[in-house]
This record gives C-alpha cells, structure tokens and sequence, in this order.
C-alpha cells in the first residue's frame, strides 16, 4: 500500500528536461510559446502529449499543454502512461504523497486512489519499482505544474489489461472522478517507434511519409473516439505505440463522459525527420479533446460571411498557382479567427460541364482556412480523375467548399440519413467517402448509397454487410452563385 508521507523524487531531470529549476522554467515557457494562441480554450478536457526528451517532443507537447486556458481551475490531473520497466496487471498510482521535480512538489490525489483501490483491489497495485526509473509521467509534470498550478496528480501507470479490464477501470474512474472544468485528463504516449532496435521496420522507403500515414491512421480512430478501431488497427498494422493501453483507456473513458467532445491534432513530428536518421525514429503527437462549447463551430456552425471567406480563399489559391504568385505574395485577405481553428473540408470545383475537381481530407489536422486552400490547389491540379485545371478554364469554374463534422462511427446503418450524412466505408485497405450532397443529388436511398459506396471504394455491392466501418458526418456548405443558366 502507498506511505503516506513518501515523495517521489525526479528520476530522469537533467536527461529527459532540464535538472537546473531556473533552466526548466524558462525551457517550459519557451516550449509552451510552440502552441498557437488562436486556438486556446477554456473547454478542453483531455491531452495526448509524448514523453520523450524535451529536445525531441518538448514542442510537440508544448502545442497541447499551450492551449489551456483554465489552468488554474483545474484542481485534478488525471496522467495515464504506460509502464516501460516493470509488468503488471492494471494500473499502478505508486506509493506517494507528492512527485518533486526542480520546480517543486506535486501532490498526489491519495484519497482517490485509496477509493479506486476499494472497488477495483485486483486492478489496482502500489509500487515504487515501477515508477522508480520511468519517465512517462514524469516529464509531464513541469508542464502541469506550469500550466495547472492548482492541481494535484492522479498518477496512474498503466500494465496489461484485458478487455474486461478497461471496461472496469473506465467505470471505476468515471464514477469518481468528476467530468467537469476542473478535471484534465492526460495521456502520455509516443506514436510508432520504427527501426531494428524497436523490431519494427514495415517499410524502407519513403520512411517519413510512410510513418506520418501509419501514425495519423492511429490518431483518426482518437478522433472518432473510436477504442476497438484503434486496437483493431494497433492489432492489423503491428504499429509499435507504447500508450496502446493507457490510450485506448481514455477512449473509452470519453466515450462515457464527452460523447460529443471533439478531437484535434494540433502538432505532429518524428525524432527521425528532426535528426536526418532514416532508419531510426519515433513519432510524436499533440491532440487536444474539448467540449462543444470550448470549440469554435467550424464543422457546421460558421455564418455566411465565414463561409464566403472560405470561397473566397479557394478560388485565389488557385487563382495564384496558375499565375506563378506564392502564398507569401498573394493578395491579403482578411481571415477570422474562427478560421484559425482546426477544421475537415472538402472543395469541389465544377463546370457547366459537371465536376471538375473535389478533395479534401477528412481529419481537423489544420487549421481551417489553410485545409481549404490545400484542398483547392488538390482539386485543381492533383484530382487524378481530371486534366490539371488551365488559367483559360477560370471564369467558367465555381468554387464549393463543404465543412464538416468529425466522423463517427456507427454500428447501425439505420444512423445513417442520406441526404444529411456524409458517409465513408473502410474495409481491409480499401475505403470510399461520400459527401452529404452525392445522395441528395441523385435522390439515392440508404442502401443505393451503400451499395454505390462499396462499388467507389472497389468492393463488392454488398460488402458493407460484413465487418466493414462505417463512419458518418455531416457537412456545411459554402459556394459561388450559379450561372444563370445553371
């Protein structure tokens, strides 16, 4: 059982981050300047963050931690890691009253660990041999110390776990733990560790691409809350995450406490782009979950005047790339910082003639004005169904940006409403999306949809009946007037 009084002192400062208090606080708000300021908010309730040395992932979780903007009403710290060192069954909060670190002590939320022991005993161990050497939890903590300076720390490493048991420790820590402002839960892992030393090496070439995809499949089931995609992805890639436990935990903790909270990459590296090593990396991300009314209405929320802005941007990116003018010489436009916020969107170029070009992406990974002009420039030049777009064609093209929702995954196809659903298939290596106007259009059905879908991503009509994902959105849409005689 943990001791009362006992202090966890820091085992990696001076490695992982700074040992000197003075170097430490001035490396912590440095790292903290990495998070863009448009995108601060008093509404998010959790934090993907990695836990390498500062010099690899300090920006990267820097970006996360940056964005709070209601540190210091958060009075509970929920920190799920994984253990590196020792194995056990369950989760492992250690025997302490505080964790220390240069910039002070911590304490630690004994009363509830004491009560998660009460009613989960076989799930819940008391050691100081698994926290003694690992890092996972304890590089975190300057950064909650900084940004949450109230807090107290639930610090809770995380062992192998059946399904049975995730589904206990989501039940026991959601019942105690209140699901308000005050509470901010943390995971702490890194994304693929790729090379012979970790055993993992799926690919060898076109190692950094490869590697981004690999990671940002992982993190679209975080978007989509979705825990048996992202094992199921974990399982069919081989993927070498090592928070797979304590990540799919939060899943499906949020899936009890914030159905409607919304997912956001907000910073994405490799230690292997950032030294030139091909043949040695590990993949870092920042996500941040928040509440409806801690994010911007970007996915079906924006007005008229937002949405003619996003036309507007469509139509000069590829105004500029016809003519030769780079971004940084373009004509001003004057951006909302609502369109600073993350945001999915498809653009969609059409003729007289019909489609001309649509792409887009399906992730909030950018910020929104800056994912429509990226889809613009997609659809314009590089849909692989059309010619490249020619300065003569301008005048006759108009411009259709769609919004979206984050995708959800649905067990039911009667959740599916064509007409207002945007919807996307995935099975095996093949998948397919249609946006929420392809039905409307052509007055399809939800089984015709299904059935087109299927025959889109290249499967069989009916390949949707049998383990098959299936995702939903909704869209808003923005476009240019029609020609009159449209």
């Amino acid at each position: 059982m943990f001791e009362p009084d006992h202090v966890r002192p820091p085992s990696v400062a001076g490695l992982f981050y700074p040992g000197d208090p003075g170097h430490l606080a001035v490396t912590i708000s440095e790292l903290l300047d990495a998070a863009d300021t448009t995108r601060r908010s008093s509404g998010i309730r959790a934090l993907l963050v990695p836990h390498a040395g500062y010099a690899y992932s300090g920006k990267t979780a820097g970006s996360a931690y940056g964005l709070l903007d209601h540190g210091e009403r958060i009075t509970r710290v929920i920190l799920l890691a994984p253990s590196h060192h020792v194995g056990f069954r369950g989760v492992d909060p250690g025997i302490y009253a505080a964790f220390e670190t240069p910039l002070g002590r911590i304490p630690v939320m004994q009363e509830t660990e004491r009560a998660l022991h009460r009613i989960l005993p076989d799930l819940v161990s008391f050691s100081a041999e698994a926290h003694a050497d690992e890092h996972a939890l304890e590089v975190q903590l300057p950064f909650v110390q900084t940004t949450c300076p109230n807090a107290a720390v639930l610090p809770l490493l995380c062992g192998a776990c059946r399904d049975e048991d995730l589904a206990r420790l989501e039940a026991g820590l959601t019942n105690l733990i209140p699901a308000d402002e005050e509470t901010l839960w943390i995971v702490s892992s890194d994304l693929t560790h790729f090379g012979p030393a970790f055993g993992y090496v799926p690919f060898r070439d076109h190692v950094f691409r490869r590697l981004e995809e690999l990671d940002r499949g992982a993190l679209a089931f975080c978007l989509a809350k979705d825990p048996v995609g992202f094992r199921d992805y974990l399982r069919r890639t081989g993927m070498t995450l090592c928070g797979a436990v304590p990540l799919e935990l939060l899943l499906r903790i949020m899936n009890r406490i914030g159905p409607d909270w919304r997912g956001d990459i907000v910073a994405y590296a490799t230690s292997g782009e950032l030294e030139g090593d091909t043949t040695h990396s590990v993949g870092y991300a920042a996500m941040t979950f928040r509440t409806p009314a801690g994010h911007s209405p970007t996915a079906c929320g924006l007005d008229d005047a937002a949405g003619a802005i996003l036309v507007q941007l469509a139509r000069q990116a590829v105004t500029d790339h016809l003519r030769g003018i780079s971004h940084a010489d373009a004509a001003h436009i004057e951006i909302p910082p609502i369109l600073h916020e993350p945001g999915a969107c498809f653009v969609t170029l059409t003729t007289h003639e019909g489609l001309r070009g649509c792409v887009g992406s399906l992730e909030a990974d950018r910020p929104l004005a800056a994912a429509v002009r990226d889809g613009a420039e997609e659809a314009a030049f590089r849909d692989p169904r059309f010619l490249p777009v020619r300065e003569n064609e301008l005048a006759d093209l108009r411009f259709e940006v769609s919004v979206l929702t984050p995708l959800r995954a649905i067990g039911d196809i009667a959740e599916f409403e064509p007409g207002r659903h945007g919807i996307v298939i995935e099975k095996g290596k093949r998948s397919a999306v249609f946006l929420p106007v392809v039905a409307a259009e052509h007055g399809w059905d939800r089984e015709t949809t299904l059935r087109k879908l299927c025959r889109k991503a290249g499967l069989p009509d009916r390949a949707w009946r049998s383990r098959a994902r299936l995702l939903i959105f909704e869209a808003q849409c923005f476009a240019e007037p029609r020609a009159p005689a449209e």
